[in-house]
């Protein structure tokens, strides 16, 4: 139970995250006035952040598994080490929620506001 506290935490908070994009360069403005965000160089890191995402899940990493049970052993809500696939399955809809996340920036900066708003949508029919 405190696995799927843990991932509707994230999946809530990225929603939010991907909501506040059209924001931002205002944020960022008040913020750095000198540095204008760079729409070319957001898409190229999302593409990066996107690609990593991909590849620990191919690769099949525990890494995302290990940082769940830490954050939950942090919170003192305890996973054993026997819960390590439940884990990975959380682990697994955190790296695919943050690399929906990452197509989300790739494409709010590419201009394609509908598949922005489509990822907007699949991020929200995640927490239903």
């Amino acid at each position: 139970m405190t696995a799927i506290f843990y991932i509707l935490h994230a999946l809530e908070r990225d929603v939010a995250e991907v909501e506040r994009l059209p924001q931002l360069g205002q944020w960022h403005r008040n913020i750095n006035p000198d540095s204008p965000l760079s729409a070319s160089d957001t898409v190229e890191a999302a593409q990066g952040y996107s690609d990593a995402h991909f590849h620990r899940m191919v690769n099949g990493s525990d890494q995302i598994a290990n940082e769940v049970l830490a954050s939950l052993h942090m919170q003192k809500l305890e996973l054993s080490k026997d819960d390590l696939l439940l884990a990975n399955q959380v682990g697994t809809a955190l790296d695919m929620s943050r690399m929906t996340v990452a197509q989300a920036y790739e494409a709010f900066y590419s201009k394609d506001m509908l598949r922005y708003r489509q990822l907007i949508a699949t991020l929200q029919a995640q927490l239903e």
